[in-house]
């Protein structure tokens, strides 16, 4: 049991996003060679998590992730900003989530 107060307790998803940059979104059957790819995390939930925490707000996320790398990240990632994760459980019977994105530069 966690004996402390938090302003703001957020239940979601927790992603990692696969960003790739292309020139201009493909036309049906058509292959973009990419200009720059990344990895940011995401999850409407999550980033509504670190928006209040780095708001001022002390902040909680209780959420389900794998047992992998991106599963890693994502605490890693929380911790890094001050959110508490005594509520995120891990899991080895499913993935932490993905998405992936298709940008184009501007």
């Amino acid at each position: 049991m966690v004996d402390e107060m938090f302003d703001v307790v957020v239940v979601g998803s927790c992603f990692v996003d696969l960003i790739c940059y292309v020139p201009y979104f493909p036309k049906f059957k058509e292959t973009v060679k990419g200009n720059k790819f990344q990895l940011d995390f995401g999850g409407k939930a999550a980033n509504q998590c670190i928006m209040a925490q780095k708001l001022g707000a002390k902040t909680t996320m209780i959420a389900k992730i794998g047992n992998d790398q991106f599963g890693q990240d994502t605490m890693q990632n929380f911790t890094k900003f001050g959110v508490n994760v005594d509520f995120i459980s891990v899991t080895d019977k499913a993935e932490t989530g993905l998405t992936s994105i298709g940008r184009t530069f501007p």
